[in-house]
């Protein structure tokens, strides 16, 4: 296998409910390829691109299913990108959806690439994974551009769309027949680039959840977590960076973010308890804070936050939000208002 640098894929509790919701026994392919399922904890990632991939092609032989990575693509949505997907989802339009995925796409699949190619009446986007042969990439690359696919079909309300053109670089399988179903008529295969063509007026069409205000806050909260983190600060506010960039998904464990540190649950919780705090502690108060700049700057429904910061019902949110501030979000809103 080729070589590539071994940056570690977040979220990818995500990939194994997918595999697991096809029928696939990923307990052997873990032995195998020396994957530790509880190293990517609840919703965060322990898994580099390389085992990734191959992962892919082995669950594909042992469920003898040519065509995985488009089923897999079933069974996701613009909410698998995590943080990213909220604000693709709230962006004005379809353009600037686009735009946010590519300029995060690395933070969420590491040594992923993604661009927007313009043909005058349609555009292309493409999605490249460099350093591995395009056979290896296919299941990966078909669950990608049907994810694609899946979100003009989503955010512009298309249910029945279909791309103009689906190019990939792999070679074609025996059987077209199921790639042409998922995508179109119109495939080119060993092309020179993956992706999926439309038509260019869909970039200055409205998303189905547009919210303006919410993106600031949403793309400020992560650019912030993203250019601390760089910076190398202490433990305590490291963890915060982490929790606040997995905001959307609905746990947060201590064991993801040991994981993403490198260290051990039970390492991270001494450290944490050294500063006098842990990850419990510090979710609610990054939430917390989240959850008052909404309230006071943007419009967003309670009901809508809640879900767009992970809580299961409003009610939790609620309780959650009272416990820190002593009065209800309702309330909370009212007060600033006045």
């Amino acid at each position: 296998m080729q070589s590539t640098p071994a940056r570690r894929i977040p979220n990818y509790r995500r990939i194994h409910d997918s595999l697991r919701q096809l029928g696939v026994d990923t307990a052997p392919l873990y032995r195998a390829l020396h994957i530790r399922e509880e190293d990517f904890g609840v919703d965060n990632g322990g898994v580099t691109m390389a085992a990734h991939l191959e992962l892919l092609n082995r669950a594909a032989e042992q469920r003898q299913d040519p065509y995985l990575g488009i089923s897999m693509a079933r069974t996701r949505d613009v909410a698998n990108l995590g943080a990213v997907g909220y604000m693709a989802r709230s962006a004005p339009d379809f353009g600037r959806a686009l735009a946010i995925v590519d300029s995060y796409l690395d933070h969420v699949t590491p040594g992923a690439s993604s661009g927007l190619i313009n043909h005058g009446d349609s555009s292309t986007w493409t999605y490249e994974i460099e350093g591995f042969t395009p056979e290896q990439c296919r299941h990966e690359v078909e669950m990608t551009l049907k994810q694609f696919v899946n979100a003009i079909r989503e955010l512009l309300f298309l249910p029945d769309w279909h791309p103009l053109e689906t190019c990939f670089r792999h070679a074609p399988p025996a059987d077209v027949g199921p790639i042409q179903a998922a995508f179109c008529e119109r495939l080119t295969f060993n092309h020179s680039f993956n992706g999926v063509s439309f038509p260019s007026g869909f970039l200055a069409m409205p998303t189905s959840h547009a919210d303006p205000l919410l993106l600031q806050v949403l793309e400020q909260q992560v650019q912030r977590s993203i250019s601390q983190f760089k910076r190398g600060i202490n433990l305590r506010d490291r963890v915060s960076v982490l929790i606040s960039s997995q905001i959307g998904q609905t746990d947060i464990s201590a064991e993801s973010i040991a994981a993403r540190l490198g260290m051990s649950r039970r390492t991270l919780h001494r450290r944490l308890a050294d500063q006098g705090t842990s990850v419990g502690k510090l979710r609610d108060i990054v939430v917390f804070q989240i959850a008052k700049e909404v309230l006071v700057n943007t419009p967003v429904s309670i009901t809508q936050l809640a879900q767009r910061l992970g809580y299961s019902d409003t009610s939790a949110f609620d309780r959650a939000f009272k416990r820190l501030s002593g009065q209800t979000p309702k309330t909370f809103r009212q007060n600033a208002e006045n």
